[in-house]
This record gives structure tokens, sequence and C-alpha cells, in this order.
């Protein structure tokens, strides 16, 4: 049993940052699209509580996935969130499941990200020298 409230004071230590910090950004902006100024909305974010937030509930699915599953005790496996920590060192080898998916996403995110940007500044590129 105290494994489970350990994890219920974790959740409920994140379930806190979330209601404090995005719960409203979530109410107002992505669950009823209301028209909001994005720079006042997301002024008080923070993008590293965020992440955190996010791999915290990808840490307790992955806990509980391996105590229903193979009888593991629930253990909260420690996992980088850092999306910049990421991109700037090699990616790690003997990873385990969630990590790999995570650093993955995030290098593929990053390609993605540079290919559009690339795209945007050719178009940008050629519609200035059609207009020259």
């Amino acid at each position: 049993m105290s494994d489970f409230k350990r994890l219920q004071a974790y959740a409920e230590k994140q379930r806190a940052i979330y209601n404090g910090q995005y719960r409203a950004l979530r109410d107002k902006f992505f669950a009823h699209k209301e028209r909001v100024d994005m720079t006042t909305a997301f002024a008080n974010a923070s993008i590293p509580r965020l992440e955190r937030l996010l791999v915290f509930l990808d840490q307790l699915q992955d806990a509980l996935w391996h105590l229903f599953e193979n009888g593991r005790k629930p253990v909260l496996r420690p996992v980088r969130y850092s999306g910049k920590r990421i991109l700037k060192s090699p990616l790690p080898k003997g990873l385990h499941r969630n990590q790999a998916a995570q650093e993955w996403i995030t290098r593929e995110t990053e390609k993605f990200l540079k290919y559009i940007a690339a795209c945007y500044d050719s178009e940008r590129k050629q519609g200035s020298a059609t207009n020259s």
C-alpha cells in the first residue's frame, strides 16, 4: 500500500502544478478555443515545468504498466525531460523503452521543424526574387 501512497503523493504534486499553471490555459485556449493573446496566455507557463509534468505522466504509466504486467514494484524511472539537453547530447545506449521513444520524438521533431523553416525560407526567397 505504501507504493500507491508514494505514487499518489507524486501525482498530487504534479496535479497542483497543472492546476496552478496550465489548467486555465487548457480551459480557455485548447478546450473552448477562446480568442486570447497568446503572449499573455502563455506568459506564466514554464516550458521546463511542463516538460517535467508530461514526463511524469509517462513515468507513472510505465510504472503502473510494469506493476500490472510483470508484478514489478512501481518505480518512477529517471528520464531526461529537457529537449535542449536531449538534443545536445548523443543518444544514450541501453535506453528504457519510454526513454527511447522520448529521445526519438525530440530528435524527429527538431528535424521536422528545421525542414519547415527551410521550406519557409525558400518560399520567402523565391517570393522576394519574383517581386524584384
